[in-house]
């Protein structure tokens, strides 16, 4: 399944915006939602890769773990 590239775009925004409000239960949902091995990789690596220099915050760690386990999962080499 193909995705429309602006979608990235959105979530990129999405997550700042986010962020900047320090709505971080906003983000945990969004987490939430593609935490799933059929998840599509394009949107769990764009919100992998906007909140890595964050990833550390106790509001998100566990979570990001979480997803970026799941994407690894479903690499044939273990890596992202």
């Amino acid at each position: 399944m193909e995705t429309d590239l602006n979608v990235f775009d959105e979530i990129y925004d999405f997550i700042v915006e986010k962020v900047n409000q320090n709505d971080f239960k906003a983000i945990r949902i969004l987490i939430s939602e593609h935490i799933f091995p059929d998840s599509n990789r394009g949107i769990q690596r764009t919100i992998l890769v906007t909140l890595k220099p964050i990833r550390h915050l106790d509001e998100i760690c566990v979570e990001f773990i979480k997803l970026a386990d799941c994407l690894r999962s479903t690499s044939t080499h273990g890596i992202i």
